[in-house]
């Protein structure tokens, strides 16, 4: 089950951005691996995840976390997996774990859904400032159930993938396509807005231009 599970997440993520082919890294380089989202299941699984409003202390569910996925990988290949961000100089890449804690029902209601906003991962704003201050190519994966404002931020980031809510083997499944044992397959099943005033902004809009929004429906790469 839980390999089942595994490959749910692989065929799932939707690989956004990969700027001169950062994807996929190689897997005996050193890695700034930083953000809130780093090293947390509860984060990874959701609202309604054992309680209604889900795992926020990160006790409740076993499983596997980007940081432990990271780390196997590291150790069978003689990379390494940074966490303490002054230790920078010693990286190759950043990669930068972001998105939103968990909520259920009206708790998660957001007319913003920046990084930054209540519904936000706490610890958001903090990382996205260093990995951007290390002036390391930096890879973005977003644990959230829905797209979050990213138009300034993703400026500054070389890859940026969708893990949406991978659940317990998501750091598993991440490390299975960022490190290229797996290509990345998965499309947005929705319009990705590039503001505030486009959300609700669907095909279903007989006005619908793909190329006002920030990534249309359907989107995803692949290596």
């Amino acid at each position: 089950h839980r390999e089942l599970a595994r490959r749910a997440v692989r065929e799932s993520l939707v690989l956004l951005k990969n700027e001169s082919n950062i994807l996929p890294l190689k897997k005996n380089i050193d890695i700034l691996l930083i953000g809130p989202g780093i090293n947390n299941i509860g984060y990874q699984c959701g609202g309604w995840t054992i309680e209604w409003q889900g795992d926020k202390k990160n006790d409740l569910v076993p499983g596997v976390s980007v940081q432990e996925a990271f780390e196997a990988v590291a150790a069978e290949n003689g990379g390494r997996v940074i966490t303490d961000y002054t230790k920078a100089d010693e990286a190759d890449v950043v990669v930068l774990v972001i998105g939103e804690s968990p909520y259920a029902e009206g708790v998660g209601d957001n007319g913003s859904l920046t990084l930054y906003s209540h519904t936000a991962m706490a610890g958001n704003r903090e990382a996205v400032r260093i990995a951007k201050e290390t002036s390391l190519p930096i890879v973005t994966i977003m644990i959230a159930g829905r797209p979050m404002i990213i138009t300034e931020e993703i400026l500054d980031w070389d890859g940026f993938i969708m893990a949406w809510l991978p659940g317990s083997e998501g750091g598993a499944g991440i490390a299975d396509c960022i490190f290229g044992d797996y290509d990345f397959t998965g499309k947005l099943p929705v319009t990705w807005p590039e503001n505030e005033k486009q959300f609700g902004y669907t095909t279903n809009n007989k006005n619908y231009n793909e190329e006002k929004v920030l990534f249309p429906y359907g989107y995803g790469l692949s290596y």
